[in-house]
């Protein structure tokens, strides 16, 4: 039951003659309601202590009077109750309504303080299992049927877990729902006579008891390996034991070999962060000055598009606005990630000559000149598993710019690391932001967290910031392909060595080989430059007709410029020619052309 709320507009009054004949209350003036005021903001047991404070100061509970006229006191009957407020006596009446109280509370107080002292009053229910509580067989029914369900149809994904946050998930199939799991648990329990619970207690004992189990949803990255397992298991209940046993054994030596490619990642992101001295910033600096190690981590992001509206149009729905793409590089000891901007009109392609030359700039502008690298990446061989990767580091640590460099690739469908976390980031206050250029872009990521940076490589107009060069012409010349680069995870590179020694997984014996084709002499040669296309003039004039309606005023000339160059499909003649002039009548066509192409025919005129 809820006290009621003081009336501010009624005086605080009572009819005693404490103050020298006079009421109690005319002592004071703004002191009580300020107190009444204190007493309703407490809670009830705030207020219980307090109440219980002040009558320990004025209760009387002596088993013989105090009466100053008489020698000798007599038995008390009853224990008296002296009030008082900042030192002076006041009422009982005075003293309930300061404190908000009636007279069954006062008194069920005053008979605790005589048991209890000052101590919080406990509602004797509270200790008191009520008699339509749940049992603990009857909990512990539920969380097994849970357990038991998902042993069957989750799937685990150690370290690899989208869009959550724990490492411990059981995913459930997307189409299957707590109610649909709580139908065949009434099923089963009919089934053995047992005792079952409601929906809304199935829900709440998943939620609090089980909370690593949960529904996947759509469209989520998993891994292939895995989905094909727990199929097979799940369809083997019926198979001979040799083939169950086979199956389980596959499933379970890959979620190992996940899990120990998860935790060299996680291990060594934490000896780098240990030894990493505390005011380390990444920052241009020299090759080699730093006597120790750095870990990075690569990837690329979906691209974004732009202009962009949170509001989003809907026409705009149906083209295609300006393209730019984002590779991020993160260093996780910092922890700090670089997030290069690739716009549309410089980009050269996703390739990788543009991975390796985006990484270089990394290390050359923001590395911390460590003598021993480590690198992680997912398993693109596009992009990252391939010979001019491999050429490229081995070439940096020809060159002196690193003692030693390891790289190691993520198993295949478990590859989620940093660079997805600061992605995350980005993605989640562009889609709440509104976007109109490439600095608007830049400006997003800076604000998604510290974590962030943003580097442009190229501007709206074609200027380029960070150039790409052909490492690919360039290192072929040198090094040799790697026979079976695309089993390999793990590729480690030592200075003075024309060599790379290459592991099957970060655990396996490791196994040399040599790739020198010709000795590399040339240290500070650099490959040649591969200048961008930017945009034909058809997506130029696409961007200035379709997507400028969409831009904002201010951004107009720079995202969606007027074009320099003829239409698609127009002569220049015809763009110099007078908008009033009539364009010329269309040639009439032949019966024979017609007939051709099986359109109507043109009638023979009589004679």
């Amino acid at each position: 039951m809820e006290e009621s709320q003081p009336d501010e507009g009624k005086p605080i009054q009572c009819r005693c003659k404490l103050n020298d004949g006079n009421p109690c209350y005319t002592r004071f003036e703004d002191e009580l309601k300020d107190e009444q005021l204190n007493c309703y903001a407490m809670s009830r047991e705030e207020l219980d202590i307090c109440i219980l404070s002040k009558l320990s100061c004025g209760i009387h509970l002596s088993s013989e009077t105090m009466k100053t006229r008489k020698k000798q006191q007599s038995a008390r009957k009853q224990h008296r109750t002296d009030f008082f407020f900042h030192g002076f006596k006041i009422c009982r009446t005075i003293f309930k309504v300061v404190h908000g109280i009636g007279q069954d509370k006062l008194n069920a107080l005053i008979a605790h303080y005589k048991v209890a002292g000052v101590e919080a009053r406990q509602h004797k229910n509270k200790r008191k299992q009520p008699h339509n509580a749940l049992k603990f067989e009857h909990t512990q029914a539920v969380v097994t049927f849970i357990m038991n369900y998902a042993e069957g149809n989750a799937v685990i994904l150690p370290g690899r877990t989208p869009g959550h946050w724990k490492t411990d998930i059981k995913l459930l199939p997307t189409n299957c729902t707590k109610k649909k799991v709580y139908l065949q648990y009434c099923t089963a329990a009919d089934a053995a006579g047992a005792h079952k619970v409601s929906l809304r207690t199935f829900c709440r004992l998943w939620q609090q008891l089980a909370p690593f189990i949960v529904t996947m949803r759509p469209a989520t990255d998993l891994c292939w390996v895995c989905q094909k397992g727990v199929t097979k298991l799940a369809r083997s209940a019926n198979l001979p034991e040799v083939e169950k046993s086979e199956a389980l054994r596959a499933y379970e030596e890959h979620l190992q070999r996940a899990t120990t490619e998860r935790s060299y990642y996680t291990n060594i992101c934490k000896v780098v962060k240990d030894q990493l001295p505390q005011d380390a910033a990444l920052g241009p600096h020299a090759p080699c000055s730093f006597d120790g190690k750095c870990h990075y981590s690569f990837d690329f992001a979906q691209q974004v598009h732009y202009p962009s509206d949170p509001l989003q149009p809907g026409p705009i729905y149906f083209k295609c606005p300006r393209k730019c793409g984002l590779f991020g590089v993160a260093c996780e000891a910092i922890p700090k990630q670089v997030n290069f901007l690739l716009e549309e009109s410089t980009t050269t392609g996703k390739g990788a000559n543009c991975v390796v030359s985006m990484l270089h700039y990394f290390l050359e502008n923001y590395g911390l000149g460590e003598h021993h690298a480590y690198l992680h990446a997912d398993n693109c061989s596009g992009q990252n598993k391939n010979s001019c990767m491999m050429w490229y580091l081995l070439w940096r640590v020809l060159t002196g710019r690193h003692k030693s460099i390891t790289l190691s690739f993520l198993l295949t469908g478990h590859t989620k690391f940093s660079c997805d976390w600061c992605f995350g980031l980005v993605k989640r206050l562009y889609r709440k932001t509104k976007v109109d250029c490439l600095d608007d872009i830049a400006k997003v990521v800076e604000e998604s967290s510290h974590v962030n940076t943003a580097q442009q490589c190229g501007r709206e107009d074609g200027n380029v910031l960070v150039p790409t060069y052909d490492w690919t012409t360039f290192l072929a010349r040198y090094f040799r392909k790697i026979p079976g680069i695309k089993k390999y995870h793990q590729f480690v590179f030592t200075e003075g060595l024309p060599s790379v020694q290459i592991r099957e997984y970060s655990d396996s014996e490791g196994v040399i080989h040599n790739i020198e084709r010709m000795p590399f002499t040339g240290e500070d040669d650099m490959p040649p430059l591969i200048t961008p296309k930017g945009l034909d003039a058809k997506r130029q004039w696409y961007l200035h007709d379709e997507i400028r309606p969409f831009t904002s005023d201010r951004c107009k000339d720079i995202t969606t410029p007027l074009p320099a160059i003829p239409k698609p499909g127009r002569r220049a003649a015809d763009l110099e020619d007078s908008p009033d002039e009539e364009p010329a009548p269309p040639q009439p066509k032949s019966r024979r052309a017609n007939r051709r192409r099986g359109g109507p025919t043109v009638p023979e005129k009589e004679n």
